[in-house]
């Protein structure tokens, strides 16, 4: 199975070189989207690896015979020569894609907002739209990218309280999926923004499990509980199936699992968390390429300490710290022993714990080893800091209660918030010892 799969891959290569360019050189340009929709081009020779699934293709770079893995799901056209020009369709949805960045989604006067501006590319075709045919001159791939920024862009007005905008998604996803139907570049009658039009499908594309992964949330920002844990749910077996992107597998699983969880009690919330991070580790072992295993883990274990960290919220309110506890001494002495993430996750977590029942000296040395040896996460660094400067405190009136001076540990209480404020003056630990 995996040869004829590879046997396809080989002839889907050679059919993209052969289509494309008969010779690849250092100064050819790639214009591509990356995972987040940003429209780049990029010399030929600095394009050497993808952040998702990769196709390596033959090509001559500097007039040496090499091989270039190129993010194929995600290239849009090659551009031969030097030629720097952006195409008119990328300067319309980079300007669409500032609109969303800035919140300026609806129309305002005669000024386009993103919704407007990809409306207009998602239904343009290369003669454009009358009166500005050469702005809007557009490929099926173009309207392609243009109605799921579409999709996202009436999300976020829905979200924002333009309740409508939800079903104008909704909507939106139905052009998406019967324009995948259709054969490239064939001529579809449809109703796009109330407006019969002729518009050109596309069709199969690599952009269906983004849509997939919008659709689920729209009913989840509707309410819609069940459908949305169903398609969540659609949208997991499938990209386990097709050996998906390792990213919209951990958006479906930890977004269900935050639909999942809305409205339990906290221990039903932890369970739902410590599941998805069993699955997503389960996940990564299958994977085949390292990237995959990384992005995965690091989701997996994110998720286990999140359901630790709901435990500890609630031990905030109900003032009992014995269950969050266990479960940080849990995960501390078994996923802990795997992956130092989790470890300090579960270190920073047992040392808040203690400080709050008053146990001093073993609560320091937990957030000492964090403070020491969690320099690369930052979240759980910065919140040690704010608790190991409390848990001095703590150490040094057990040490006056037997009759010693803990002096030295009030200073040294100062001096750990000295280093949080200097370290991390952003994080809200810094803002609470600024405001003491």
């Amino acid at each position: 199975m995996r040869s004829v799969k590879r046997i396809k891959q080989a002839m889907t290569a050679a059919f993209v070189v052969a289509l494309l360019a008969t010779s690849l050189r250092a100064d050819d340009r790639l214009e591509y989207a990356e995972e987040d929709g940003t429209i780049k081009i990029a010399p030929v020779a600095k394009v050497l690896k993808s952040t998702d699934r990769e196709l390596i293709v033959k090509a001559r770079v500097l007039g040496r015979s090499t091989r270039l893995k190129l993010p194929v799901r995600r290239v849009i056209e090659f551009r031969l020569g030097n030629s720097e020009a952006v195409s008119q369709w990328s300067r319309q949805l980079a300007k669409a894609k500032r609109l969303m960045a800035v919140g300026k989604l609806a129309t305002e006067g005669t000024m386009d907002g993103a919704e407007a501006l990809l409306q207009k590319i998602g239904a343009s075709t290369e003669k454009g739209i009358p009166g500005e045919e050469k702005a809007y001159s557009t490929r099926p791939e173009h309207n392609m990218y243009a109605i799921l920024y579409l999709i996202e862009t009436q999300l976020m007005m829905g979200r924002a309280g333009v309740a409508t905008k939800f079903d104008a998604a909704l909507d939106s996803v139905k052009q998406f999926r019967a324009r995948s139907t259709a054969k490239y570049k064939k001529k579809m009658t449809m109703t796009v923004g109330g407006q019969t039009k002729s518009v050109y499908g596309w069709g199969p594309n690599w952009l269906g499990p983004y849509v997939d992964l919008l659709e689920a949330r729209i009913q989840a920002a509707k309410g819609g509980r069940t459908k949305a844990l169903e398609l969540y749910s659609q949208l997991d077996a499938s990209l386990k199936k097709n050996n998906g992107s390792p990213r919209l597998l951990t958006y479906a699983v930890m977004e269900r699992a935050a639909v999942e969880t809305k409205g339990t009690d906290i221990t039903a919330q932890e369970r739902v968390y410590r599941n998805a991070g069993v699955l997503m580790a389960r996940y990564a072992r299958t994977q085949r390429d390292q990237f995959g295993k990384n992005e995965l883990q690091t989701a997996a274990n994110r998720a286990l300490i999140r359901g630790a960290d709901l435990l500890l919220e609630n031990a905030h309110k109900t003032k009992s710290y014995q269950n969050a506890l266990k479960r940080y001494q849990t995960l501390k002495a078994g996923e802990g022993q795997k992956d130092r993430a989790v470890l300090i996750g579960a270190r920073t977590g047992i040392g808040i714990c203690l400080t709050e029942m008053n146990q001093g000296e073993q609560a320091y040395h937990e957030l000492l080893a964090v403070v020491v040896n969690g320099g690369g996460q930052p979240e759980h660094a910065s919140k040690a800091l704010y608790y190991l400067g409390r848990a001095a405190v703590r150490f040094a009136e057990e040490i006056d209660g037997g009759g010693g001076d803990g002096a030295f540990l009030r200073t040294e209480s100062k001096r750990w918030w000295h280093d949080l404020i200097e370290r991390y003056p952003g994080s809200g630990w810094a803002k609470k010892v600024k405001d003491k």
